[in-house]
């Protein structure tokens, strides 16, 4: 759907994709992407997309080993994403690609820049300062399994799922890179889903129950 009144109209746009994950981020007003099975651009304001992720992956013996779980457009030139067991970067828009590591992954990732991102793996988050070349584990961490995790910046980040004899998903918080994670107050819910934040105290999650939680504070009490 697009508006160009401020939401008091929406116009349908039929673009078919079929994803895991559909997120779309737009740099400009023309200029938006769509990352889902494959990767969309379009340049204006969404009247038409092209799919941007052309790349032969080995084969790694997976079914659509090369459909796109997650990724970032860091700007119109440089975007990381993740595929069933690689990380690929562009930095010409998606003219070309590397296939820069194998990596294992739950399927999420961000990436800051073009070289500093994170993965998460059976309850582990993982770092990267090359582009996904090599990672390390960040210790000290709470969760018996992630659902989502944000990083705002290099050292404040949270991350939300599971924890020892709790039926509920909890809240965790780090603002020294991940070197200490405080469990934050649990929200009464095992559905959260994905979580946002606008600064270092503003933030959003969403939860398959169709409830959106809120906070001005970090999440700190």
């Amino acid at each position: 759907m697009k508006t160009s009144d401020g939401g008091k109209t929406w116009k349908e746009d039929k673009l078919f994709v079929q994803s895991y994950n559909n997120k779309m981020i737009f740099i400009n007003q023309n200029t938006g992407f769509i990352i889902s099975k494959n990767l969309y651009k379009t340049t204006n304001k969404g009247n038409t997309w092209i799919d941007i992720f052309q790349i032969s992956l080995p084969n790694t013996n997976y079914i659509n080993s090369n459909d796109i779980y997650s990724g970032t457009v860091i700007d119109e030139n440089n975007i990381v994403v993740l595929t069933q067991n690689y990380i690929c970067k562009t930095t010409n828009s998606g003219l070309t690609w590397d296939s820069l590591s194998y990596v294992n992954t739950d399927f999420k990732s961000q990436f800051l820049d073009i070289n500093s991102g994170y993965n998460n793996y059976l309850g582990s988050l993982n770092k990267t300062t090359n582009s996904g070349t090599s990672w390390t584990n960040l210790t000290n961490f709470k969760l018996k399994y992630i659902s989502d995790f944000y990083f705002f910046n290099k050292k404040i980040a949270w991350a939300f799922g599971g924890v020892e004899n709790s039926n509920f998903e909890k809240i965790i918080y780090t603002s020294d890179a991940g070197l200490n994670w405080s469990i934050q107050k649990s929200i009464p819910t095992i559905s959260l889903h994905k979580m946002f934040f606008l600064n270092e105290k503003t933030g959003w999650i969403g939860s398959l129950n169709g409830i959106i939680y809120h906070t001005t504070t970090a999440g700190i009490e």
